[in-house]
């Protein structure tokens, strides 16, 4: 398809149309913390913060979410599914975020089993990526198999070139979303293609300064469970979760019933491996008791079982699990470490 481009000035005309039909989340802040929400009508999107404190899963996998409701009726227990989802944009992904969104796609798919809470959100969500102008310290998404200028998983990506963004329409449901824009898009010149191409070449080469080695996962996975670092390492860890909660691939939750006045509600929240009690059984025992266990599957998750059952690491470079609060980073430690 060709490429278009949109002056910035005629950025929010565009969002006006999309928000006719669909509800439109982009970067906002809230409370201190930069995450994906509602925009209001008339709001502007903040496009120009190198990267959300939450990531963008929220929007599809929220972290907390009603499932079926209940009520006892004269007639007996009536159960009703609740269903919240509805037409979708999603305005300013970063690459990282869109790569996780591939992940969630195979993990709430897997074995043809799909999460219909997931799945109905994100067959009625268009992703409308952005190029990031320059890299957040500590992102080595190209390390572990981002693309960073055109990701899978985006509808439409939009390239910053200075007063403008150069558009890439990806797909039908890109150019469905493109085409609410009307007379906002324009054909973009060559000028604005090899501009577009040489912000990608800036953000290649200034990634490459920020890659770790993350070639056979598995391998340094293990390698650095038998490494003298490891026992520092898992002896730090607070089992706090934070690591799971701002990832883009986590997906673990819990699921729990609250009842009130003869009905009641199941409720979905996030959960984490890092968890002391995620693993503790109705007779007490506990598989995974101290912190040592917990991040040796944390581990072996992302960078082993995930890659065997969905053909995709566990990680997309993120750095928001750099937030450690005793300074735990993983992938770090494991780019560090010797393979054989």
């Amino acid at each position: 398809m060709d490429r278009l481009r949109i002056q910035k000035t005629r950025l929010g005309e565009w969002v006006a149309k999309l928000q006719e039909s669909a509800a439109v989340y982009a970067p906002m802040e809230r409370a201190g913390m930069r995450c994906f929400a509602r925009l209001a009508e008339g709001a502007e999107p903040q496009l120009g913060y190198g990267n959300t404190d939450l990531p963008m899963k929220d929007v599809l996998f929220p972290q907390t979410e009603c499932l079926v409701t209940w009520q006892r009726t004269p007639d007996g227990l009536q159960v009703t599914e609740v269903d919240t989802s509805e037409p979708t944009v999603i305005l300013g992904a970063r690459p990282c975020d869109v790569t996780g969104l591939n992940f969630l796609d195979r993990a709430f798919t897997l074995g043809g089993i799909e999460d219909p809470y997931y799945v109905r959100r994100r067959d009625k969500t268009t992703v409308i990526a952005l190029v990031c102008p320059h890299p957040v310290p500590g992102c080595f998404g190209p390390s572990v198999g981002v693309n960073e200028t055109s990701p899978e998983g985006a509808d439409v990506v939009l390239t910053d070139v200075g007063n403008a963004y150069v558009v890439e329409v990806k797909n039908e449901k890109g150019q469905a979303a493109v085409g609410l824009g009307g007379e906002a898009f324009a054909t973009a010149s060559e000028e604005d293609l090899i501009a577009a191409r040489e912000a990608g070449d800036t953000l290649l080469a200034e990634l490459a300064e920020q890659a770790i080695a993350m070639d056979e996962p598995e391998a340094r996975a293990k390698a650095f469970l038998d490494s003298p670092q490891w026992q520092q390492v898992w002896g730090r860890c607070l089992s706090c979760g934070i690591c799971a909660f701002l990832c883009p691939t986590c997906h673990c939750f819990d699921i729990c019933d609250q009842s009130c006045r003869g009905g009641g509600e199941r409720i979905r929240c996030y959960d984490t491996c890092s968890s002391k009690i995620y693993t503790k059984q109705a007779g007490g025992h506990n598989a995974r008791p101290t912190p040592k266990e917990r991040l040796t599957q944390r581990i072996m998750h992302k960078f082993s079982y995930a890659p065997e059952r969905l053909g995709l690491i566990g990680c997309v470079g993120c750095a928001r699990c750099r937030r450690c609060p005793v300074d735990i980073d993983l992938q770090m430690e494991l780019g560090a470490v010797a393979v054989e």
